[in-house]
């Protein structure tokens, strides 16, 4: 269920999304500057996220705890294969590092 705030910090952000795009394709900029300015974005957001991953992991097999399996370059699934796998690592491990 969606809290009020969340569902309007939701519609601020599109509302402003709608502005901005607005502003984009009013200003001088072209239409593949904007789209890549929007391309850049995602991935340096992308970027960053993945370094937490892979510093969060490093983390834990520091403390000897499992980790999922996971593409460090790109954390997108490539096969079935890697989705199962993936799956069968969260339905079959205990990952809290106990013994028991």
């Amino acid at each position: 269920m969606i809290k009020p705030d969340e569902k309007d910090y939701k519609s601020y952000s599109l509302r402003n999304l709608a502005e901005w795009i607005e502003d984009a394709l009013q200003s001088e900029a072209t239409v593949d500057e904007i789209h890549l300015t929007i391309v850049n974005t995602i991935k340096q957001r992308n970027r960053y996220y993945q370094a937490c991953l892979n510093t969060g992991e490093e983390l834990l097999r520091k403390l000897h705890v499992v980790t999922p399996p996971h593409r460090p370059t790109h954390p997108k699934f490539d096969t079935i294969a890697e989705v199962k796998e993936y799956q069968k690592f969260w339905e079959e491990k205990d990952i809290s590092g106990s013994d028991s």
